[in-house]
């Protein structure tokens, strides 16, 4: 019995992961959108906040990020945090996206746990989006001249082992889907309230002591400043190296309890028929 159910949730894994990635595949232009965004987002930042600052610009952001390297400090920040929303997106959204699709009742009906569905989701996230991260990190350090193929794979690995628990969280906050049918309006304000205080756009030292205690509990927070610092400032990264355990903390804990809060959410929801409300 327990491997007849495990062969069922490894098929519910795979099949979800490989439907998933046709349908990327099909509108595969998405990637464009993905890979141009950060640099959008950034290049406006860095104007406004040259021209808000005047000549004395970047002498002020020197002081507060320790680099007057704006260009590559705000890209690196912003593909974190877009790679960040778009699996917020996709896991938050993922009763929305079956329902779209009209295939949620027979998912529902399918003799495979509902979060194997979730996991596979995640997968054709992960395999999807990672040629963005490869491609984004490598034009940001050419362009701002600090590119070095060993670098670049260790950064390219600090970006990976930031985002892994950020899908824990997408699992956890999919949960919260099967009981609000407000699900844009809560993955909206998540993405929103990640971009503020995970110091996607500027160091959350900036922010007040209460703030930075919550900010450290996100995993995109130390991702974010270890990318960082071992890019423009290798000098320090030793005294942010401790931000690598607390990382992998999390790689174990938020899976953990993002699988059990979605699982539970599920057979609550079977229960209670609140899938009759999508």
């Amino acid at each position: 019995m327990l491997v007849r159910s495990l062969n069922y949730f490894l098929d519910g894994v795979v099949a979800t992961a490989y439907k998933e990635l046709k349908i990327s595949l099909r509108y595969s232009t998405w990637v464009l959108t993905m890979f141009a965004a950060p640099y959008v987002l950034s290049i406006l930042m860095q104007n406004i906040g040259g021209f808000a600052g005047g000549s004395n610009a970047y002498v002020r952001f020197s002081a507060y990020t320790g680099t007057e390297n704006a260009f590559v400090y705000l890209v690196l920040g912003s593909l974190l945090w877009m790679m960040a929303a778009v699996v917020m997106w996709d896991i938050g959204l993922l009763l929305n996206n079956e329902r779209w699709r009209g295939t949620l009742e027979q998912n529902a009906m399918a003799p495979v746990p509902f979060v194997s569905l979730a996991i596979g989701f995640t997968i054709a996230d992960i395999l999807f989006t990672s040629p963005v991260f490869i491609i984004g990190v490598a034009s940001a350090l050419l362009m701002g001249g600090i590119f070095h193929p060993i670098s670049f794979l260790q950064i390219s690995l600090l970006f990976i082992i930031g985002l892994l628990p950020l899908y824990g969280m997408g699992l956890l906050f999919g949960a919260i889907s099967f009981k609000s049918r407000r699900s844009y309006s809560v993955v909206n304000t998540l993405n929103t309230t990640l971009a503020i205080i995970s110091g996607s756009l500027y160091p959350i030292t900036i922010l007040p002591l209460w703030l930075q205690s919550v900010s450290n509990l996100i995993p995109l927070t130390h991702a974010t400043i270890l990318v960082r610092t071992f890019s423009l400032l290798p000098q320090f990264f030793l005294s942010e190296s401790w931000r690598l355990l607390v990382l992998a903390f999390m790689m174990i804990i938020y899976p953990l309890i993002g699988i059990f809060a979605f699982n539970m959410a599920d057979k609550q929801a079977r229960r209670k028929g609140d899938f009759a409300k999508y």
